[in-house]
């Protein structure tokens, strides 16, 4: 949404100019402090959050900035006109919305005085709700809850996420909760007054008459809770299994003073014109209760043309599902023409707006976005990237048809593709560049001819641009400079972070393998290999420097997980020894594996739990032959075999989400394959007889669970459920890891069964039509490293492997950004470009290098095929995988 109308930026700045003594500004990326600087402030207890409108932002703040600023209390509002956006029109997290002034009082006398207070001054304005807090009284803006003041941050003991805390009267860290609904930590009471008054709102409350009851409706199911409504299936004393669409007051509110209802009364409008064309919901009430509104319209049969389309990409393409693709385009096509006849342009049309109907037929939904050429109502602001044209090029109101057209072309390319024409923040030239790259990967004709169908749509309206020449040799010549242009980002004055912020930098341990320095030494040492270039060794123990002295491990706080703790650095200091021959080095990896393998340890698997730190302490003691590693590694191995369960008839281990909540996983990050990796690797090493029984009973499991298609490939549901129908072929949850699984089972033990399995593992992942992710975690580059792993196994067709390798390297070639000389692959996100190993760029950097150098797989324990480096028995030598040179 534009914001130019705003002008918050001078807001901010007139308002700077009333700040005098005791008060101070403190601006951060995000947020724009006003704190008094003569008392310091608990570190939690009530805090209260005024939300606003967006055209009532510019008066509100003159209205209670200058009252705030008299009262010398500390509070503080967006830095930015995207953070007052984001806030108020519902773009950001739910339980965010809304907050657009928090303040943080300094005891409870004077949190009680400021609400009564900002109560009296505040009864002209009005907010989205916020749904984490109670209400004060009954204003349209005023709300408070108990947490935190100051950053407080723990590691759950079960997920090892970093959240948000808070003390409790024994001074231990709890969750803060920020939930979307209010919640009161156990120790904490409400003042007197508030209990008083939220016992006569609640009262008040109970008397109101039920709005759906009152119609007629009875809810039968929730199908999506959203910031700016819900979605019900209800019964009407009419209707059978209808739909109810909730619009709730002030939500995603223009400079224009239209909010969520006003776009819900402008979609049912435009169905009501829509009736008898066959292309729309039928529509049958709007109705307004309280503050809020609400649309019953028909229950569409079917899917979305996303889900429909993700469930054809999952099954080996037949010609009977080509032909239900093919009818189904045409019909949606049809459709589009039918409602521009009619002067109804939808621009909003994307594959999350398209119901496929049993018979293959489609409606269109959500047409909050859509228009009446004929009226002059104002348009509704909103796109779906990838979808609609850029701002610069959007034609006027009479020539919308164009942004229909462009649509069409770009779900020709959805349908082909499978994955959405969308590539981040980027020029459209550069996205059809992207896209015509792409479809030279696709082999199947009807495919083809449909993305080259859609390409010829999109290129009326983005100008046709050279592609971009693709060096497939760039990672060996380039690793070195690589390398250097990551550690030139790293900022070694900071003590928080290392690397650049990302999304997920704020919820993990800095020194993680999935998203912190792990994994980025990890790959130092690879390109180290590559490039033969010392200098990248020395990127590491700089790094590993850095760590130490900031972050080192803390017994009873830092996670220890392989994959999302601190697991992976007694792995990657181990191989830095080696590189540097550096005994020192040496001893403190084992004693930093030693002290790790020591922590309490809640779960089983390979990502946070036991077989992780099994695989850790194998591989240091690979390269120093410290008995005490080996004993570690057994005592681990025992307590797995001591915590399995039965289940289905098979052997399984439960990973806990949370305290009350377990779940049993098949797959190879968080299931019995990851487990089994580690048994495998511990067996090779001692001989004992019950690590490989235990071996046996998980292949067996595999076995039972296993889905096998008619073209003899295998995959497995993410989790034991009978409901579970997610069949993943990534390497975290799907047959990539469960193969690599089976393929070290093979080393011990070749039996017929378990081939069978590994073949129909390679084979679903040959046949996997599409990954839409890029990454070795859930995409493209953890799925060819299986590959790489069976090719030098020799399990499965070899012919069609290669050619499958070839054609990932392909994709991702095609999909990659060139930023400051250097290539490098968006996150799952599809906008920013991430420095971590396992969902950012740095692994598939990593798999483009095994391709084509024999680089061996990342944080393997197997002496034929992993480790960083290959080790004799007999001395510790350093190898460098050249077999593919």
């Amino acid at each position: 949404m534009a914001t130019s109308q705003l002008h918050y930026t001078y807001l901010l700045h007139s308002l700077s100019e009333k700040v005098v003594d005791p008060m101070k500004i403190v601006r951060d990326k995000k947020w724009l402090y006003f704190s008094n600087h003569t008392y310091e402030l608990p570190q939690q207890g009530w805090k209260i959050h005024l939300s606003i409108i967006l055209p009532q932002v510019q008066s509100f703040l003159q209205e209670v900035a200058p009252f705030l600023l008299n009262e010398r209390v500390d509070w503080k509002i967006p830095s930015n006109e995207q953070g007052v956006v984001k806030l108020l029109l519902g773009e950001g997290d739910r339980v965010q919305v809304g907050k657009f002034l928090t303040i943080y009082p300094r005891s409870e006398a004077v949190f009680e005085q400021l609400l009564e207070k900002l109560y009296e001054r505040t009864s002209h304005f009005f907010g989205p709700e916020i749904v984490t807090d109670m209400r004060y009284k009954d204003s349209q803006c005023l709300f408070y809850r108990y947490g935190a003041f100051a950053h407080m941050r723990f590691y759950d003991r079960y997920s090892q996420l970093r959240k948000a805390g808070l003390r409790d009267e024994h001074g231990e860290m709890k969750e803060d909760r920020r939930v979307p609904f209010v919640t009161i930590p156990d120790w904490v009471e409400l003042p007197p007054a508030l209990q008083l008054h939220e016992k006569e709102r609640e009262s008040s409350l109970s008397q109101q008459s039920n709005p759906f009851a009152k119609r007629g409706l009875v809810v039968r199911a929730v199908l999506k809770k959203g910031a700016k409504g819900s979605v019900f299936v209800v019964d009407t004393s009419s209707h059978k299994e209808v739909v109810l669409k909730e619009a709730r007051a002030h939500m995603m509110t223009g400079l224009d003073g239209r909010d969520a209802r006003a776009r819900l009364k402008h979609e049912y409008d435009l169905l009501v014109q829509c009736r008898g064309l066959d292309v729309t919901p039928q529509v049958y009430e709007y109705f307004q209760y309280g503050d809020h509104a609400y649309m019953v319209m028909e229950k569409l049969p079917g899917v979305t043309l996303r889900k429909f389309t993700e469930d054809l990409f999952q099954k080996p393409l037949k010609e009977t599902s080509i032909q239900m693709m093919q009818q189904v385009r045409d019909h949606l096509h049809q459709s589009v023409a039918t409602l521009h006849k009619h002067k109804v342009i939808l621009r909003d049309l994307t594959p999350n707006n398209v119901m496929v109907l049993p018979d293959f037929t489609v409606r269109f939904i959500d047409l909050e976005l859509a228009c009446n050429q004929s009226s002059a109502e104002p348009l509704f602001d909103g796109l779906t990237p990838g979808y609609a044209l850029p701002d610069e090029q959007v034609l006027s109101h009479i020539n919308m048809t164009a942004r229909d057209r462009y649509a069409l072309g770009a779900i020709d390319v959805y349908l082909a593709l499978g994955t959405d024409p969308f590539f981040g923040v980027i020029p459209f030239t550069e996205t059809i560049k992207k896209v015509r790259s792409l479809a030279r990967c696709i082999e199947e004709k009807t495919f083809k001819h449909l993305c080259e169908s859609g390409l010829s749509v999109m290129e009326e309206v983005v100008a046709e641009q050279k592609e971009r020449e693709k060096l497939s040799n760039y990672v060996r010549m380039e690793g070195a400079s690589f390398c250097t242009s990551i550690y030139e980002k790293m900022d070694f004055k900071r003590i928080d972070q290392l690397l650049p912020d990302n999304s997920l930098s704020d919820q993990w341990h800095v020194a993680t393998f999935n998203h912190g320095l792990a994994g980025v030494m990890h790959f130092f040492h690879e390109m180290g290999q590559v490039t033969e270039d010392e200098m990248l060794f020395q990127y590491s123990l700089h790094v590993y420097t850095w760590l130490e002295r900031h972050h080192p491990f803390v017994k009873g706080v830092s996670p220890v997980g392989l994959y999302f703790g601190y697991g992976a650095v007694p792995w990657v200091l181990a191989d830095a020894s080696h590189y540097a021959n550096n005994a020192e080095l040496q001893t403190k990896a084992v004693e930093l594996a030693l002290t790790i393998a020591d922590e309490p340890c809640y779960t089983a698997n390979v990502s946070h739990g036991l077989a992780g730190l099994g695989l850790m302490l194998l591989h240091v003691y690979h390269i120093t032959k410290d008995e005490r590693l080996l004993q570690r590694a057994r005592a681990r191995a025992d307590q797995i075999l001591s915590s399995a369960e039965e289940m289905n008839g098979g052997i399984a281990w439960p990973t806990p989400i949370s305290a009350e909540k377990r779940q049993y996983f098949l797959g190879y990050s968080h299931g019995i394959a990851g487990i089994g990796t580690f048994l495998v690797a511990l067996f090779k090493e001692t001989n004992e007889k019950k690590y490989k029984e235990c071996v046996e009973r998980i292949v067996d499991t595999l076995d039972r669970t296993a889905i096998k298609t008619e073209t003899s490939a295998v995959v497995w549901p993410k989790t034991f459920s009978l409901r579970d129908t997610s069949l993943q072929t990534s390497w975290c949850n799907g047959a990539a890891g469960i193969g690599q699984f089976l393929l070290s089972v093979l080393s011990i033990d070749d039996q017929e069964e378990t081939r069978a399995l590994a073949v129909g593992a390679v084979n679903a992942v040959l046949q996997s039509n599409v990954v839409q992710v890029n990454n070795q975690c859930h995409g493209m580059a953890g799925e060819g490293d299986f590959l790489i792993a069976a090719k030098r196994a020799v399990v499965g067709d070899q012919v069609a492997i290669d050619r499958k390798l070839r054609l990932i390297e392909k994709r991702l070639l095609a999909v990659a950004d060139i930023v400051d000389g250097q290539y490098c692959w968006t996150g799952e996100d599809k906008m920013s470009h991430v420095i971590d190993y396992m969902t950012g760029y740095l692994g598939i950097y990593s798999f483009l290098a095994r391709l084509q150098m024999g680089l061996t797989l990342p944080l393997s324990n197997d002496s034929t095929e992993g480790g960083l480096l290959f080790y004799d028995e007999g001395e510790r030598t350093k190898t460098v995988a050249t077999n593919s040179r």
